[in-house]
């Protein structure tokens, strides 16, 4: 006996993937020693990333990542290693989240 199953259209349908790509400031340090400044992206490439960290504007690591889940993690790895070695979080510019990178 088969049961027949309806379709409720009021329940939300998640997507098969992600739809968002653009790139994500992850965060913004400044080194205590000498001033200088980093951050790092993650770049969606649907359920797939790459995840990187620029200092002074140049980059430094990149690396592709299998989920955002593991990119996202490499990132927060790096962020304590850099915040034992004199980093610390900067606030965004006049305090405005969302700044463009370029």
């Amino acid at each position: 006996m088969a049961i027949a199953r309806s379709q409720d259209s009021t329940v939300a349908q998640l997507p098969p993937k992600s739809t968002y790509a653009e790139p994500t400031l992850m965060w913004r340090l400044r080194n205590s020693d000498d001033g200088r400044r980093a951050y790092s992206v993650i770049v969606p490439h649907g359920s797939k990333a790459t995840a990187g960290w620029f200092s002074q504007g140049i980059p430094q690591e990149s690396r592709d990542f299998a989920t955002w889940h593991d990119a996202i993690r490499w990132l927060e790895d790096k962020l304590v290693t850099l915040q034992l070695h004199g980093w610390h979080v900067e606030d965004p510019p006049n305090g405005k989240p969302g700044r463009s990178l370029r």
